[in-house]
């Protein structure tokens, strides 16, 4: 600390918490990836669900750890947004009357995150 030395058992005390975090932020950052590259969306470029991983960890988390900011995740429910207001869809007549959407482009940009 500031004003006295920070306690040998508060490290120990902190890899609990620190390590449930780690496996959370790993989680969700997976599972978002596996949400927006479904087929049913109509993504033409491959996955990256190993470049994210990475890029994140050899460059995002080291600065911002080193300048004391929070670490990024694929919030889902915001990517989930993010998709769907790139999605241009079509409305499909069904047999018994009524409608469906389908999806007919989708504008992938993979540079949105950097902005």
């Amino acid at each position: 600390g500031i004003h006295k030395p920070f306690p040998v058992w508060g490290i120990f005390f902190s890899l609990g918490p620190a390590l449930g975090l780690a496996v959370l932020g790993y989680l969700d950052q997976n599972l978002t990836s596996i949400l927006i590259n479904r087929k049913a969306h109509g993504l033409q470029k491959p996955p990256g669900y190993h470049l994210d991983m990475f890029v994140c960890g050899v460059f995002i988390y080291p600065i911002c750890s080193f300048l004391g900011l929070p670490f990024t995740h694929a919030a889902t429910v915001r990517s989930m947004t993010h998709l769907a207001s790139l999605t241009t869809r079509e409305a499909v007549p069904l047999e018994g009357g009524g409608t469906a959407s389908k999806v007919t482009k989708v504008i992938e940009s993979r540079t949105t995150g950097l902005f």
